[in-house]
């Protein structure tokens, strides 16, 4: 360096000096602490580094924690971690003729990962039986508990059962989407869905009966007690004349009368919204009870104070048997003086006797 001096006349004189400085070594910072969620891209950054001369023409990154700083080359830098945990990263700048070490740390945070429904199935069943409904394929990719909702009814609402294995009622043939949703303690959660195939099944038909009638009576024939396990029975079918064709009545009940007495078979086809069933019944039909004729005998005759032999013998039924004989011996209008087909009149008094 130089100094020139003046005095007041005007003269001057110079002179030359030098000063030497030395290099102060850099300051570094690696920056941090850093916060980031695994394998997610970190930027770390070391601008925050100074050197008095602002002199730094180097910073490298030692990223693995090795000790050799050949990770990376700049004022910043990126990485990723592909699990959580606790890093350490460190840079390391360099002026002119000197370096200087930072390090900072690193926490990797774990990302709740969705887990992954699955409902199961396909299912199949038959109508009217329960199936099975089984979710313990859902997995949680990060180990934790799961809870579990269904949506049974396709409604969209997953408020139907919130069991890993539900049952689903197969009320009637058809295919049928049933919904699952699962979700973690992290709140994370996914759904899925599954087919239900539910088989048609053959009603079963009764005729009802047994069934007893007179002739010529009119009866009422029942086929309500047929039943089909969906439900679904959309017909009724009667052959009243067991001639092979359903073809005289329609409806759960109806009525025939029959004018002579004998067996008789109906029969009732029942069918739903896909196949049929028959079953028959016998009808008894009976005759009418015709009532009994009465033969007291006589006229009788005999002497007073004999006993006269009363015969009904000749009374009869036409359509079955005469099962009681009573007689009125007193003419009180009164059948309690004597039972049975024979009896005797004791005569006491002469006269006519009814």
């Amino acid at each position: 360096i130089g100094l020139r001096v003046t005095d007041d006349a005007g003269g001057s004189a110079t002179e030359t000096t030098s000063v030497t400085v030395s290099n102060v070594a850099p300051t570094a910072d690696a920056g941090g602490p850093y916060t980031v969620d695994e394998g997610a891209e970190l930027i770390l950054n070391a601008s925050a580094s100074s050197d008095p001369g602002n002199d730094i023409v180097r910073y490298e990154w030692d990223l693995d924690n090795d000790g050799d700083f050949d990770d990376a080359v700049g004022v910043t830098t990126t990485h990723t971690w592909v699990d959580p945990g606790d890093y350490t990263v460190r840079v390391r700048v360099t002026d002119d003729t000197t370096s200087d070490i930072s390090s900072a740390t690193v926490k990797v945070s774990a990302v709740n990962s969705p887990p992954v429904a699955e409902a199961g199935g396909p299912y199949f069943a038959d109508e009217g039986s329960a199936i099975l409904l089984d979710a313990c394929s859902s997995i949680d990719p990060d180990g934790g508990a799961l809870s579990y909702a269904w949506d049974l009814d396709n409604d969209g609402q997953y408020d139907d059962s919130d069991d890993m294995s539900t049952q689903f009622i197969a009320a009637r043939d058809g295919i049928f989407t049933v919904g699952l949703r699962v979700a973690d303690s992290g709140g994370a959660s996914s759904t899925d869905t599954a087919t239900i195939t539910v088989r048609n099944v053959a009603p079963t038909a009764d005729a009802g009966g047994s069934y007893t009638i007179e002739e010529q009576v009119e009866l009422t024939l029942d086929a309500s007690a047929s039943w089909d396990p969906g439900g679904d029975i959309v017909l009724y079918e009667w052959d009243l004349d067991n001639d092979g064709e359903f073809d005289d009545a329609v409806g759960v009940t109806t009525s025939h009368t029959w004018l002579d007495p004998g067996d008789y078979t109906v029969r009732v086809r029942v069918t739903d919204d896909t196949v049929s069933d028959v079953s028959s019944e016998t009808v008894e039909v009976t005759p009418v009870n015709g009532p009994p004729v009465a033969e007291a005998g006589g006229p009788y005759s005999g002497d007073e104070g004999s006993t006269i032999l009363l015969d009904a013998s000749s009374s009869s039924d036409l359509d079955g048997n005469i099962v009681s004989y009573e007689w009125d011996l007193d003419n009180d209008g009164q059948y309690d003086d004597a039972v049975g087909m024979t009896t005797t009149f004791k005569s006491t008094a002469s006269g006519s006797h009814t």
